[in-house]
């Protein structure tokens, strides 16, 4: 996993790029999961050459994953990178009731099952932190590493 200074210089990096008006990278794809809760909207990137196992990237409420977009192919520490919409959020479907945490917890937990058979390691950001730890509680045996921010 990343260290707080290789942290700090891609935060660095995901602020100028967003100050300079960057665009989502075309080696981005988009792909739904269905779930229990309806079809969540991910996106994907395939690390070429990477290691370890896939980071997700749960973003703060009220945006979508497109929030890690400029982030995504800085990583190179996974085999892929991705980044879903809640429920309600970018181009997941929007649920019938307003959702708590756990409730957003469950269609990720879905996402994990669709891009890995083994542990993801999870980046959350603000809610995402809190959608994380969720997911870890709910079930720790698909969750590795946590990165809290």
């Amino acid at each position: 996993m990343a260290t707080l200074a290789e942290l700090t210089t891609m935060r660095a990096a995901l602020f100028a790029a967003r100050m300079n008006g960057a665009r989502e990278s075309a080696l981005i794809s988009h792909h739904y999961v269905s779930g229990k809760r309806g079809e969540v909207h991910l996106r994907r990137l395939d690390v070429p050459n990477g290691s370890g196992a896939p980071l997700v990237c749960l973003h703060p409420a009220p945006h979508s994953g497109l929030y890690f977009t400029t982030l995504m192919p800085l990583i190179t520490a996974a085999t892929a990178v991705v980044a879903p919409d809640y429920p309600g959020y970018g181009g997941s479907r929007a649920p019938a009731e307003l959702p708590d945490i756990a409730a957003y917890a469950e269609p990720m937990l879905d996402v994990v099952a669709a891009v890995s058979d083994g542990p993801v390691n999870l980046l959350g950001f603000h809610t995402g932190c809190l959608v994380s730890l969720e997911m870890a509680i709910q079930q720790p045996e698909k969750i590795g590493q946590l990165v809290l921010v």
